[in-house]
């Protein structure tokens, strides 16, 4: 709840200024070195952690999380703002419909996987994801997303973004349906009607999924340090380092002092998204669908669908609404602010529904952290404002909905983050300056993936 008292004869702007600000400082752009090493940290969580296995790029960001340092590195890739694109948002490589496909076909046994069927997600192993960058520069043959078969003579320019455009067969990312994009970050397959691949954000085996065998799941020291590893090294990290003692988490083994010395990381295993073009529209999806406000969920309720319908394209009041002014979003901002009418001495506006809600797909996963908000300006025009009083309530309420049933083991739906962030808002934190109010750091509780 959020009041604005003895404001003089002040008049409000028809649509105030939103922006995509973060609390977190700018840093300098990530260059990824060409001796690439991992960072061992002993912070983990549960029976079978030893700690993370942080590659490269994801070490520009430890030093924050631990306290050291308040900047995040950004990505050579501008965002719909035009700002670049930083670590901190940056969402997973994922194991998509498009990837499941190109495996199926292409699986590379007994190099790349032990495993005899690459048909789904959690079958996709480390050393796959590791090689995708280079064997989609290759001639291969694979099923697009309507079950045909097509073939792609060799690029060597041929980057991820394209081969995604191949699989949809669209010129450009800017031609992905809603659902098709949500395919493409790791989660649902309406948008692939005749590829009924679930996806996942984490990889779940280093060559194969053979229980109990810890050649299969964990990454040798001898392949780590042989250059075979550099894609992962650069941008991946482990969350369980293997140490004396600790359990293989499939089959349970202990590993012995041998064991940790042959043996560096097992499961689960994850990538940080590296094409500029596909970091480019996952930020624009973030801010066009993801995250998304409402100033009086009475006069435009927020969605709470999620996107993976093949056929809808509906606005779901998101952030960049507001940035763009749209017709819907402008009339939202006009019904709380007086119309843009005068405020008479003595008069108040009461913000008591303003709610957000936070939709994402499984490229943003709760293992790591994130930072996204946004920044919204209520500025006040004719005679200069008396000092204003603001009293707010944060609430935050369990989404009622109960979650899809899992289908082979993706933890949990991270789509809606574990509930609805109906938020009594700018719990972002209200800040009034003069006469501006910064409303900025939308924050949230990270649930678990499903595979859907």
């Amino acid at each position: 709840r959020t009041s604005f008292w003895s404001l003089s004869k002040s008049r409000f702007l028809s649509a105030p200024p939103f922006d995509t600000v973060n609390w977190l400082p700018v840093g300098d752009t990530y260059v990824p070195s060409t001796n690439p090493s991992m960072l061992n940290t002993n912070e983990g969580a549960g029976s079978y952690s030893a700690g993370y296995g942080w590659g490269e790029v994801w070490q520009q960001m430890y030093p924050m999380l631990i306290g050291q340092k308040l900047t995040t590195a950004t990505l050579n890739a501008t965002g719909f703002d035009g700002k670049q694109i930083r670590v901190a948002v940056a969402p997973l490589r994922c194991i998509n419909p498009a990837v499941v496909s190109y495996f199926k076909s292409n699986p590379g046994n007994g190099t790349l996987t032990g495993n005899s069927n690459t048909n789904s997600a959690q079958t996709i192993t480390l050393l796959q994801m590791n090689a995708l960058p280079e064997l989609i520069k290759q001639a291969f043959t694979f099923e697009n997303c309507e079950g045909t078969e097509i073939s792609l003579t060799a690029d060597d320019s041929r980057t991820y973004a394209d081969f995604i455009c191949a699989f949809y067969g669209v010129q450009s990312l800017n031609e992905l349906t809603v659902a098709q994009k949500y395919n493409v970050f790791g989660t649902g397959y309406k948008g692939s009607p005749a590829m009924p691949y679930a996806g996942q954000s984490h990889i779940t085996t280093y060559y194969a999924n053979t229980a109990g065998n810890m050649a299969n799941w964990c990454i040798p020291y001898e392949v780590l340090n042989d250059g075979t590893l550099d894609y992962f090294k650069t941008w991946g990290f482990s969350d369980t380092r293997i140490e004396e003692g600790k359990k293989l988490q499939s089959g349970g083994q202990i590993f012995s002092a041998d064991d940790a010395a042959l043996y560096a990381y097992q499961p689960d295993y994850y990538l940080m998204e590296t094409d500029p073009e596909v970091l480019s529209m996952a930020y624009e999806y973030l801010y066009d669908r993801c995250i998304r406000f409402t100033l009086d969920a009475d006069d435009r309720p927020i969605s709470t669908a999620i996107d993976n319908s093949a056929t809808s394209n509906d606005s779901v009041g998101g952030i960049k609404d507001y940035m763009n002014r749209t017709d819907a979003a402008t009339a939202n901002v006009l019904k709380t602010m007086n119309n843009g009418a005068a405020i008479e001495e003595g008069d108040s506006i009461t913000l008591d529904n303003v709610k957000g809600y936070i939709e994402v797909p499984n490229a943003w996963n709760q293992f790591r952290y994130y930072d996204f908000g946004f920044q919204l300006i209520f500025e006040s025009k004719g005679e200069k404002p008396a000092p204003a009083s603001v009293a707010f309530t944060n609430t935050y309420e369990k989404n009622d909905t109960p979650e899809p049933s899992p289908q082979t083991g993706d933890i949990s739906h991270i789509g809606r983050w574990a509930a609805i962030a109906c938020l009594s808002w700018l719990a972002m934190a209200i800040i009034i300056v003069k006469k501006r109010v910064y409303a900025n750091k939308l924050s949230n509780t990270g649930g678990k993936e499903n595979e859907d």
